[in-house]
């Protein structure tokens, strides 16, 4: 507080010692010296310092009131203290910017407990104390009350003396709260009964309190809270808790607390999606600030928590690391205390850190370099931690910076030592520079250690060797710990784009001891900065104060996020107790040097850390790749056309090439489902993203999305943009915007379903590419089929075909723009045409059009074909590129009786034969879900998931899952006969419980008959087919089903791979080609070997066995 004295001028302490002052009150005001211009002490006793004004009163109120009049012509705002605070001050007051008449400040308790208490009046004011709460209050409306996060304030009292107060003070409350009509004295005897742990009598009064619709709904909110936490305590059933803690959120939604045990709740029952949900928003919510008692474990431990567990289990590194840091910092835990933690930031770190191995271990030749000044006794204890070292090759660099202690005189030094003595100072930057740049060779590993501190094992230099070696790291930094092993806490560089933004995230702080790096790196500096200027401040000489920061921080610059290795195992101790230590001498002045240096020139990344020619055992070879996803096109119809010479290019992929049939889970081909399985390698029971209108969990509404709605999975290509990697990613349906840095997005240009206006990632791109290639092509969509007429058809097809060369023109543009790893892009005019001309394709379709194909050609046909040149035109533009082309789902012929599936339901659950109005949802067992045709979807109306279930356990669940199903197949084609139901599929597992997502049920799989007129049961009797005329998904002629395939220029790396692959494998196959796993898929990635193409497939006319394409 020392520091600050001169700031705080204007400000006088108010300390109440009661009668009996005890001595450690006595002693504890020492600390107001400094602090205060003019100090006042309330004492009924003996008290007998000169530095001190001495009120006589008996009371706590007495006292105020005297001390106000005192002081009011004498300071400008009081500090009202109590004796048991030790109060610390963090950051300069300035007259000038108080303005407010009084301000709250951090009070901790000694259960941990925080609140915001009145504490410094301004003397202009009068002020009383609270009968209930005991804090300075004024009376005078336009009083303005702030926050001040300068001073805190922890209590010393013993935690047996707080519970005898709150004994005390509960008789006087509940004579209040009985004569008095203020509903703060009901939370504050909930809240005291609470903390002397008698939670029987807590419980009425939280109740109480929060019925009570007056006073402040923060208050009432923290009371329904509590109140509903004793309950679940005393062992209260879920569904009679949520409603609570969501009614106390509303309430006060600054407050996270209620949010807590719903999180718990949601990830221990599996519906991970809504709690990493609800996660988010707590994890975001600032600290409060209000009067109320804050739990700090709930912000620094419990929330980041759950928000680490959650980003773990979705495979979010990014988050994971970031957030098992807060609760590691904020809660100061150790690896003994809390190894979950760790370990879970331990194994996302290993994703999010690319490692580059060096294939032959090497005995890297390491450099500490120990620049010292006055380091005293010691020094002797960094030397002899470096003899015990158990590598032997590394040489020391001791600059002694002129001390004047001796400390350097009596060194006994062997032939692994170099002492250099300076004869003025030099400071510890221009020391460690002379060294990197006179006894450094590039492949030298520079370990900078202080002469004041040591290393904490004896096999610290084996570690850093064994590290770069594993890794392939250019750049080492992390954990240390100080003298008495507690932790430093270091943060771990997150990933998040460039460097820059990379250590902003990280909020680095600095120094990051052990620091280490190839000496190569500095060196480099001199090819963008000759003259070390980064390193240097106004006067051109280098930095004395923050040395450490300015040096990592270009060294960081240079390296960029995929050479930094952050390690959190412990080699280095961090000596805090040297009085001469920079950060204790001069905090303020390292700030600024800090913000100096901040905005000194930032250089450029490098691709090595010396010259080429001799940096040959890192060089890796990346992967570039173009994708492409051709929507609605099926694989038969590929497989049939290529063959017979109508799609040369897809030919020569099949024939030269590797092809792969796709399984797609079954029911659940839709266009939706299937774009995001192959995206995230998720199952749908996991991405829920089946169709645009979704149930939404807990209610019997749906949620009719105008734009692709977020997903508790992620895309491939942000993963791989986490990584490093640049990814163009051009028109997917379905998904949501990324918003990774190194991600290129274009959305709903071209697309059959436009979800708005064209929109892009960066946002710049979308007006480029309305500027030059228009929206002309944008808004072709998937008209009904029934009210075409042949013109129609023709003026179709041919508007598809525009749509295509214009992709081909926009696509092939930016293709040869971008600097990309992964260009992905995506065609849907095969998905339209399949929709909307099946009939006119298929001759066997009821619907057929005679004549027209011998006057037109197939309009698929058409499509296909000009797909395929478009295709080749992108891998002739592309060049020496891996290729991936994935194709579907495919088309069929429509049959839906899925309008019909009310209908059919509602027979079913009342056992009749006569036509029924089927029941709203709530009302029935069982009702049906919107989305595509080609499928039916049926949830359960079920008791503790939607909020007026039927259906009370497992049991009944699976009875009448049963009954639906064997209710279903009873149904026939009135004409043909046959089954309308060719399956129906469980979506659940056999679990005992059953996830509040949105999934149906039951899915249903029509057979594939000519579209029935009416459909009938023996049982159920006879129900007309009936064309919805406001839906243009009935008048659909052509559907989807579960034909996929994905081929490749690349042969496969074993004959013994599985026949098909699975959907969910496509991600992290694209993945694997850059070395990267892809933990959140659901399948494992196939492997395929280079490919040695220089230029693009040829047709070719002869049937080759799998090979690399030539």
């Amino acid at each position: 507080m020392s520091e600050a004295k001169n700031s705080v001028t204007g400000i006088g302490a108010a300390v109440f010692l009661g009668p009996s002052p005890d001595s450690d009150c006595v002693t504890r005001l020492e600390q107001f010296n400094s602090l205060c211009s003019i100090r006042y002490v309330g004492a009924g006793g003996k008290f007998d310092d000169p530095r001190w004004n001495v009120v006589e009163a008996d009371s706590a109120a007495e006292f105020l009131s005297i001390v106000q009049e005192l002081a009011s012509r004498r300071v400008d705002h009081l500090l009202w203290a109590s004796p048991v605070l030790e109060v610390s001050l963090y950051a300069p007051l300035v007259r000038q910017q108080m303005d407010a008449d009084g301000y709250r400040i951090r009070h901790y308790d000694p259960d941990g407990v925080l609140r915001w208490r009145t504490a410094l009046l301004s003397t202009a004011r009068r002020w009383r104390l609270d009968p209930v709460t005991g804090d300075p209050v004024c009376d005078d409306p336009s009083t303005r009350i702030d926050y001040l996060d300068a001073i805190i304030a922890v209590s010393k009292c013993p935690g047996e003396a707080l519970k005898l107060e709150d004994a005390q003070a509960i008789p006087r409350l509940v004579e209040l709260a009985r004569t008095g009509s203020d509903a703060a004295v009901d939370f504050d005897l909930g809240y005291r009964f609470r903390r002397l742990g008698d939670a029987e009598s807590a419980g009425p009064w939280f109740q109480r309190r929060a019925d009570r619709p007056t006073g402040d709904a923060i208050e009432r909110a923290l009371a329904m809270f509590y109140e509903s936490e004793l309950r679940r305590e005393r062992g209260a059933a879920w569904w009679e808790l949520e409603p609570r803690y969501h009614a106390a959120f509303e309430l006060a939604p600054t407050r996270a607390e209620p949010l807590l045990p719903i999180i718990r709740h949601y990830r221990k029952t599996g519906s991970w999606d809504k709690a990493y949900a609800l996660a988010q928003v707590a994890a975001e919510m600032p600290f409060p600030k209000d009067p109320y008692p804050i739990e700090r474990r709930v912000y620094h431990l419990d929330i980041p928590r759950e928000m680490m567990l959650c980003a773990a289990h979705f495979g979010f590194h990014h988050e994971c690391v970031e957030y098992a840091s807060v609760a590691i910092e904020k809660s100061s835990l150790m690896p003994e205390t809390a190894p979950e933690i760790f370990e879970l930031r331990r194994a996302s770190l290993d994703e999010l850190q690319p490692s580059y191995p060096i294939a032959a271990r090497i005995r890297n030749r390491i450099k500490v370099i120990v620049p010292f000044r006055n380091a005293g006794r010691y020094l002797q204890k960094c030397i002899e931690s470096l003899r015990r070292q158990d590598y032997d090759n590394f040489h020391v660099y001791l600059i002694d910076d002129a001390s004047d202690d001796g400390c350097a005189d009596r060194l006994d030094l062997d032939d692994r030592f170099t002492l250099i003595r300076n004869d003025s100072r030099r400071e510890a930057l221009y020391n460690q520079h002379h060294v990197l740049t006179t006894n450094c060779d590039a492949d030298d590993i520079a370990f900078f250690l202080d002469g004041d501190d040591w290393l904490a094992v004896d096999d610290a230099l084996s570690y850093v060797n064994d590290v770069f070696n594993r890794t392939g790291c250019w750049v080492m930094y992390g954990q240390c710990t100080n003298p008495d092993w507690s932790m430093t806490y270091a943060v771990p560089l997150i990933p998040d784009g460039d460097i820059v933004a990379s250590m902003k995230r990280s909020k680095l702080r600095f120094p990051l001891h052990p620091r280490c790096h190839r000496a190569g790196l500095y060196h480099r500096i001199a090819d963008q900065d000759p003259e070390f200027s980064c390193l240097r401040d106004t006067d051109g000489a280098f930095y004395t104060l923050s040395s450490d920061f300015a040096h990592t921080r270009t060294i960081f610059h240079l390296a960029g996020t995929d050479r930094i290795h952050y390690n959190d195992h412990i080699i280095y101790i961090y000596n805090r107790d040297n009085p001469n230590l920079t950060s204790k001498a001069a905090r303020q002045e390292q700030l600024e040097a800090c913000h100096r240096i901040s905005e000194q020139i930032r250089l450029q990344s490098v691709s090595t850390y010396e010259p080429r020619e001799k940096f040959t055992h890192l060089a890796t070879r990346r992967s570039r790749m173009l994708v492409c996803t051709l929507e609605g096109m099926d694989a038969e119809l590929i497989r049939r056309w290529a063959g017979a010479g109508e799609l040369p290019f897809l030919q020569s992929l099949l024939t030269r090439g590797t092809s792969v049939p796709v399984d797609i889970a079954r029911g659940f081909f839709s266009t939706d489902s299937f774009l995001t399985s192959a995206a995230t390698g998720a199952i749908p029971h996991r991405h829920e993203n089946l169709w645009a209108e979704r149930l939404l969990p807990g209610l019997y509404g749906f949620n009719t999305a105008q734009a692709p709605q977020p997903l508790a999975v992620f895309p491939y290509w942000d993963h791989l943009a986490r990584q490093g990697l640049r990814v163009a990613v051009l028109n997917p349906f379905a998904l949501p915007l990324t918003r990774e840095q190194n991600v290129t997005q274009l959305q709903n240009w071209g697309i059959h379903v436009p979800w708005g206006d064209v929109i892009s990632h960066p946002a710049e791109l979308a007006a480029d590419v309305l500027k030059r290639f228009g929206d002309s092509h944008v808004h072709v969509g998937s008209e009904r089929t029934r009210d075409l007429t042949e013109s129609d058809h023709v003026a179709l097809r041919d508007r598809l075909i525009s749509r295509i060369e214009a992709k081909r023109a926009a696509y092939g543009h930016y293709l040869a723009r971008g600097d990309w790893d992964v260009f992905h892009v995506f065609f849907d005019e095969g998905h339209d045409a399949g929709h909307q001309m099946w009939h006119v394709h298929d001759r066997a379709h009821r619907q057929h059009p005679p004549d027209w194909i011998a006057r037109h050609g197939d309009p698929l046909l058409a499509i296909y074909k000009k797909l395929d040149q478009a295709l080749k035109d992108l891998w002739s533009r592309a060049g020496d590129v891996e290729l991936f082309v994935l194709a579907g789902p495919g088309m069929e012929t429509a049959t839906s009786c899925s309008d019909q599936l009310p209908a059919m339901l509602a027979r079913i659950e009342n056992e009749t034969a006569s036509p029924a109005t089927a029941s709203p949802p709530r009302d029935s067992v069982a009702f049906a879900l919107p989305g595509n045709k080609q499928l039916g979807a049926i949830r359960i109306n079920l008791v503790g998931r939607e909020p007026a279930g039927r259906v009370h356990n497992r049991d009944e669940f699976d009875a009448w899952c049963n009954t639906i199903e064997e209710g279903l197949k009873q149904f026939v084609d009135a004409a043909s006969g046959q089954s309308i139901v060719e399956e129906v599929i469980r979506v659940r597992s056999a679990a005992s419980t059953l996830p509040a997502d949105s999934l149906p049920d039951l899915v249903v799989v029509w057979r594939r008959i000519p579209q029935p007129s009416r459909i009938s049961s023996s049982r159920y009797g006879d129900i007309d087919i009936v064309t919805d005329p406001e839906n243009a998904l009935s008048y659909r002629t052509g559907d989807h089903n579960g034909n996929a395939m994905l081929l490749t220029n690349l042969p496969l790396c074993s004959e013994n791979t599985p026949e098909s692959m699975s959907l969910e494998s496509v991600a992290p196959t694209i993945c694997a080609r850059f070395g990267i796993k892809f933990l959140q898929a659901d399948a494992p990635a196939w492997y395929f070997r280079h490919h040695v193409a220089s230029s693009p497939i040829e047709p070719t006319t002869s049937r080759l066995a799998k090979q690399p394409v030539t």
